[in-house]
């Protein structure tokens, strides 16, 4: 470590840029030619998988725009086989009236259409 005058600081901080904050978490640290640190942390200390737990998860699925900045993008609705008129009910579902309303409209084929205002009526901290 002297030779590329690489400290202990360095060490810790490559550490916690990877998300150890506890030196014995690791097994094995390589310093790369590059000057990055490579971690192979304890087995022990990898984190648990709902495959280690053989639990049954959904499917990994994408998030598809369909409403950016006010305006419908309809090419998205033709991937996710949906057209303006399925949108525009499940906007009115929601008390919006119009596109122009929302800033960001995302649908997932898992967790759903998530929708996010230009006025979400949040309140402001007034000081």
């Amino acid at each position: 470590m002297k030779k590329f005058r690489y400290t202990i600081g360095d060490l810790l901080s490559q550490l916690r840029d990877k998300g150890i904050f506890d030196i014995d978490q690791v097994a094995f640290a390589i310093l790369e030619k590059d000057g990055q640190l490579s971690i192979l942390k304890k087995t022990e200390c990898d984190p648990v998988t709902p495959k280690d737990l053989k639990l049954k998860t959904s499917p990994a699925s994408i998030d598809y725009e369909l409403i950016y900045d006010g305006s419908i993008l309809q090419q998205s609705l033709v991937s996710i086989n949906r057209n303006e008129k399925w949108l525009m009910k499940r906007l009115k579902n929601k008390g919006i009236n119009d596109a122009t309303e929302v800033f960001l409209a995302t649908y997932n084929v898992t967790s759903g259409l998530h929708i996010d205002l230009y006025n979400d009526h949040m309140k402001e901290n007034s000081k």
